[in-house]
């Protein structure tokens, strides 16, 4: 009785083993709860809910913003970045296809001629009209944007607004309710 060298090795099995099946278990449970939560929202729990983003940096805009008295820096650039999330289908394509692909041309026109069309008080004013021109477009899932003028003090420095849009208010954008 001097040799526990099986008792030792069936113990270790046993609790390597309860491990393993732990650790099953819990992930067979998170699944299902995941599983759960996509039926509630109506989804495929199946479903592959990746994202990609179209960046666009430094889009020099012909605008106008502000009022400026006299001795004041007017801004010589108005810089426009934005990121618009889409479905990663519409990047991982099979096929070397535009209509596989989110077009973001006619986007691009529309910026610039919300850019041009008016002066504007501030750059908030502006960003808002280019979010409600990107809730025009269901293939977008959310948007980053970015406004800055330069320059602000001496021929240098940049003042800027940035915004992050979610899917729930892009979706408040596209179908405003009544009330």
């Amino acid at each position: 009785m001097d040799n526990f060298g099986p008792v030792i090795l069936l113990e270790v099995v046993l609790v390597f083993g309860g491990v393993l099946l732990f650790a099953w278990w819990q992930l067979r449970d998170l699944r299902k709860e995941r599983e759960k939560d996509h039926k509630k929202k109506g989804q495929d729990p199946h479903l592959d809910l990746s994202l990609a983003s179209i960046e666009l940096r430094d889009l020099k805009l012909q605008t106008q913003i502000g009022t400026y008295g006299p001795g004041a820096i007017i801004p010589k650039q108005h810089l426009l970045d934005l990121t618009l999330w889409i479905d990663a289908t519409l990047v991982l394509i099979s096929e070397d296809l535009m209509e596989k692909v989110f077009d973001y041309d006619p986007l691009i026109i529309e910026i610039n001629k919300l850019a041009g069309d008016c002066h504007y008080e501030t750059q908030e004013k502006l960003i808002t009209r280019i979010v409600g021109a990107c809730a025009q477009y269901s293939e977008i899932k959310a948007v980053d944007i970015g406004l800055r003028k330069l320059p602000v003090s001496a021929d240098s420095g940049s003042l800027g607004v940035r915004l992050s849009v979610d899917s729930l208010t892009l979706s408040k954008l596209r179908f405003p309710s009544n009330s």
